[in-house]
């Protein structure tokens, strides 16, 4: 079993936790936050590169893991629990 799977099953959970937070009407951030971190994972060890025309040098999952993911976890701590 390869780090690559690993990383899938862990994704797969996180995702699965997300969308329950979601249907219990949870903090949204976190949740929208665990399905993008299964995108990451699947753009970064199974669908390949997708270069990003702005800056040809990252890819989308990098462009994700690095802008995106850090913006959730900034808003899902000063978001509200209601």
């Amino acid at each position: 079993m390869s780090w690559s799977m690993i990383f899938l099953i862990l994704g797969i959970i996180i995702a699965i936790f997300g969308i329950w937070n979601l249907a219990r009407r949870r903090n949204l951030f976190l949740s929208l936050l665990g399905m993008i971190l299964l995108l990451v994972i699947l753009l970064r060890f199974y669908i390949g590169r997708l270069d990003v025309l702005v800056l040809p040098r990252l890819s989308l999952s990098h462009l994700l893991e690095f802008l995106i993911i850090p913006i959730f976890l900034i808003l899902a701590f000063f978001s509200s629990r209601r």
